[in-house]
């Protein structure tokens, strides 16, 4: 089997793939737990990478004929139009490429809805251009709470559907955030497809279910497509 861990400034992932077949996955930020529930398996490669701390000591047990910790030097075919390409998130670069793979014939736009909110295109000629960065779902609710007094700290649920006029204080945070993101989300889109037509469009991340069916636009929704994605690239390393 093959592991891919997957360390974010949030949350800590684990899946566990045969050939390209997802079997196991978790997700939470107790690593010891989750490094408990792998000792039964016998893993025969492994993949590290991660925008949070990757320097994890459990790492090191893992017997596996191959360990690997992502660099960017696997991409070979990438292209950057990215002034900064050294400083671009790990995730960003994982699902850049992995669209590319996927649709190679196509400019591909990727939003990942994890912390924060990325948009990040590579165009069918394998040419990362870059994208945007904003704060998240649940950075933005916290953020509120922790530089105000009065604001209470709202516990988004995956089922609200937010109002655009909020009748109180906790349906006024909620319609800033969720609506806030949604408008953010489909403006960017719009603006894009005026420069990539026929732009196919990505989302990943955490807050997948809170807009894959809520935008304006056709997306193709997968909340591993990260793992996947770093799946694929221990697959080619092989």
């Amino acid at each position: 089997m093959n592991l891919i861990v997957e360390i974010g400034n949030t949350n800590i992932k684990l899946a566990l793939f045969e050939g390209r077949e997802l079997k196991q996955f978790w997700s939470g930020q107790e690593v010891d737990r989750l490094w408990e529930e792998l000792r039964d398996f016998k893993i025969q490669n492994a993949i590290l990478t991660g925008s949070g701390n990757t320097d994890v000591v459990w790492w090191n047990e893992i017997q596996a004929k191959k360990k690997l910790v992502f660099t960017r030097e696997m991409l070979r075919n990438i292209q950057y139009e990215y002034r900064t390409p050294q400083t671009l998130g790990t995730d960003r670069l994982i699902n850049a490429w992995y669209a590319n793979q996927l649709y190679p014939n196509r400019d591909n736009l990727v939003i990942d809805t994890g912390t924060c909110i990325t948009f990040t295109l590579i165009d069918k000629e394998s040419r990362l251009h870059g994208g945007s960065i904003s704060p998240g779902l649940y950075l933005r609710a916290q953020s509120m709470h922790d530089y105000t007094d009065k604001l209470p700290l709202i516990n988004l649920a995956e089922d609200y559907s937010p109002e655009l006029v909020g009748k109180d204080t906790e349906g006024s945070i909620i319609s800033g955030v969720l609506l806030g993101c949604i408008y953010e989300m489909d403006k960017r889109i719009e603006e894009y497809q005026t420069i990539f037509f026929n732009l196919n469009i990505i989302m990943t991340g955490g807050s997948t279910q809170f807009f894959e069916n809520k935008l304006n636009y056709k997306i193709f929704a997968d909340y591993h497509f990260t793992i996947k994605g770093l799946n694929e690239i221990l697959l080619a390393n092989e």
